[in-house]
């Protein structure tokens, strides 16, 4: 079967297909898909693309499956900014080719091992709120990770559960590592915190933005959270 109705434009505001993201999550499936494409050399799709390229890929459940897991990881499961009404239809017609909405979602979204949940536990253990409760940062150091064996990857999540959080303005999760440290922001309210991370060096969307600094942790957590504190004032 082939995608017969493939929505014309943007599916998303950052349109990619990810070969790289289905192999975190399906490396079986991802090796299938990257021969069922014709394109080994290729690692992304622009969705942009995809009506030209849909009349040469043949939509079975391997490809639905690279399809559907980097649009709902892109999207945030269909939460955040970028979903749509293309970007829901997609998903629909997609499930149809044999995507497995609830296989996806959970090794997307919910299966962690046993490693990450425990530096997950520390971090939100430590979180602190400042500037009247508008503000929420954690920190997780070099000995925490090495103690638990855990890595960058195990730690992705951690700023996104922060934002849960009722009232907060802004989160800001720090990383220490051995080239410096790995901060990570996310906003909840109207505050553009690419604006912020674009001062260091970094980048991201207004909602969600990262930077990678050369300081130690102690100076990148003062650095960072005093100007964010001068730019809610």
């Amino acid at each position: 079967e082939y995608l017969s109705s493939v929505p014309r434009g943007e599916i998303t505001n950052s349109a990619f297909l990810s070969l790289e993201t289905l192999n975190t999550y399906f490396p079986e499936t991802a090796s299938t898909v990257k021969s069922s494409i014709s394109a080994p050399s290729a690692t992304k799709l622009n969705l942009d693309k995809v009506p030209t390229a849909a009349e040469k890929i043949k939509i079975n459940k391997e490809v639905a499956t690279l399809l559907y897991t980097t649009l709902l990881t892109d999207t945030g499961c269909f939460s955040n900014s970028k979903t749509n009404e293309t970007a829901l239809s997609w998903g629909a017609e997609l499930i149809k080719f044999g995507a497995e909405h609830e296989s996806i979602y959970r090794k997307a979204f919910l299966e962690r091992p046993f490693k990450a949940i425990k530096i997950f536990g520390s971090a939100l253990k430590d979180c602190i709120l400042i500037k009247k409760g508008q503000v929420m940062w954690t920190c997780v150091n070099k000995d925490s990770m090495k103690k638990l064996n855990a890595t960058s990857e195990d730690t992705e999540d951690i700023v996104d559960y922060m934002a849960r959080t009722k009232d907060v303005r802004i989160c800001v999760f720090f990383r220490e590592d051995k080239n410096g440290t790995k901060v990570s922001l996310r906003a909840n309210d109207d505050t553009d915190v690419s604006k912020i991370a674009s001062l260091f060096g970094g980048g991201g969307h207004k909602k969600a933005a990262g930077i990678n600094m050369s300081y130690p942790l102690e100076k990148a957590k003062d650095m960072i959270l005093k100007k964010i504190q001068e730019e809610l004032k």
